[in-house]
């Protein structure tokens, strides 16, 4: 009884297949996720106490759910409760928690759909700290709106804006990423700026004073990418990675737990290329497309498969085609070159979009079959759904109508190791599991080049 026990739960864990379109752009908060697919769809899951995901309604989901019907999403990014998206002609759009006027639509007024901010169409690039909002436009101007306890919006005071508002005059902003309450950004030029709390030095400045307006961080002129949370990171044109801030679970990843005020190499490596920063964790993607992670790990954010802490970079398992990131608090997302989303860390408020609120310390995947032709919808019709399952000696396809695809079938396990090679389906329509042992498998079917999977257990 307990084994049987044990099996449902890894079924109930592993269930949710999301189908159709590659997942591309990755955004995640303190308790929920969004992401786009290739297809420009934006779909939204998690918690949803302030309706920032978008779907109309207050109520969370542990499942992906699409934001809406439009199809011309470019990017999308998260605060703690509110959310921002960038549409392909220019638009802004923001939905979610409102209350210091984070959306910037001229209100403090939450909504539970995306609305439009103003009518300009010339929006590049947009950030959500915890609770503000940034924007870069065409033109290389730099705005902010949202909470300024801090001085976070970067226009010299500490008032509240509820609609963007122009950070200095300077045209030149090349790329800002926001912190929890502070801001790094870099302009044209490879210099890099800072501005908001900087209670842990996490400016890099030399002092712990809050600034209210940017400020530049020495003179160096070759910084490429940032990320940041209460502490920052930030890589250079040579590849080199740098980290200062705050430090107390070794997020910083240079080996200690003490606080920096200026920015420090971590290591000597020079191969460093896309980062994201949690609360008190790191991640960051190499050049050669591995995934490494470092600092707290207490829910197993680190996705190492351990609930411990690290100091410094630890490699996540031997993949090296890692294409995307994104993390906030206790969980973390990325993306492979096929366009598979996996997810790992917290779930309680089904963050990780695997249908439940499970959390785990190693990397669950959404088995997406990215498609590269109409073939894959005539062919996901004719599989339908398997059944029994679980299921102890055969598996079969509900297949309500002859569509007469030939097609051929693999099992591997959940992390896409083989356990029985392709071959034929037969005609019969039956798989012999049998022999399997019992566990959580992924059965895949292939047909002129397209893939369509699905998740059964064997007991």
């Amino acid at each position: 009884m307990k084994k049987s026990f044990t099996i449902l739960l890894l079924c109930l864990f592993f269930t949710t297949i999301i189908q159709a379109q590659c997942w591309q752009n990755l955004t995640a908060s303190l308790s929920h996720s969004l992401a786009t697919k290739t297809d420009g769809t934006l779909w939204a899951w998690g918690k949803n106490t302030t309706g920032q995901l978008g779907i109309g309604t207050n109520i969370a989901t542990g499942s992906p759910m699409q934001v809406g019907t439009d199809n011309d999403w470019q990017d999308v990014v998260t605060g703690n409760l509110h959310s921002l998206g960038l549409k392909t002609d220019g638009t802004l759009w923001a939905w979610g928690g409102n209350e210091f006027g984070q959306l910037g639509d001229g209100t403090n007024t939450s909504g539970n759909t995306p609305i439009q901010i103003g009518t300009d169409n010339d929006w590049q690039l947009i950030i959500a700290g915890s609770r503000h909002s940034l924007a870069i436009k065409a033109n290389g101007t730099l705005w902010a709106w949202g909470q300024n306890l801090y001085g976070q919006l970067g226009i010299g005071t500490n008032m509240n804006e509820n609609s963007p508002v122009q950070v200095g005059t300077d045209n030149d902003w090349q790329n800002v990423v926001a912190g929890r309450y502070h801001n790094l950004a870099i302009k044209t030029d490879g210099t890099l700026w800072a501005w908001g709390q900087n209670q842990y030095g996490q400016l890099g400045n030399g002092s712990v004073m809050d600034e209210s307006s940017p400020v530049q961080i020495g003179t160096d002129n070759d910084w490429q990418n940032l990320a940041a949370e209460t502490h920052s990171l930030a890589t250079k044109t040579n590849g080199t990675l740098w980290a200062w801030g705050y430090n107390i679970l070794g997020q910083l990843g240079n080996g200690t737990t003490d606080d920096s005020d200026t920015p420090i190499q971590v290591g000597t490596e020079s191969n460093w290329l896309k980062l994201a920063a949690g609360s008190a964790h790191s991640m960051a993607i190499k050049t050669d497309g591995t995934l490494w992670t470092w600092g707290w790990n207490g829910y197993g954010q680190l996705g190492d498969g351990t609930m411990d802490n690290k100091n410094t970079p630890v490699q996540i398992g031997t993949a090296n085609d890692w294409q995307n990131l994104a993390t906030r608090d206790g969980h973390g997302l990325v993306t492979n070159n096929d366009g598979d989303l996996w997810a790992w860390g917290s779930n309680q408020d089904g963050q990780l979009g695997d249908g439940t609120y499970m959390s785990t310390n190693s990397p669950i995947t959404f088995m997406t079959d990215c498609p590269v032709s109409g073939a894959y919808d005539e062919l996901s019709q004719a599989v339908g759904n398997i059944f029994p399952n679980p299921a102890s000696d055969f598996i079969a396809i509900e297949n309500t109508v002859e569509y007469g695809i030939a097609m051929t079938f693999k099992i591997t396990d959940v992390f896409g190791h083989e356990i029985m090679p392709s071959q034929i389906l037969p005609a019969s329509q039956q798989i012999n599991i049998a022999t399997l042992e019992n566990g959580v498998y992924v059965l895949a079917f292939m047909s002129g080049g397209e893939q369509v999977s699905r998740l059964f257990v064997k007991m």
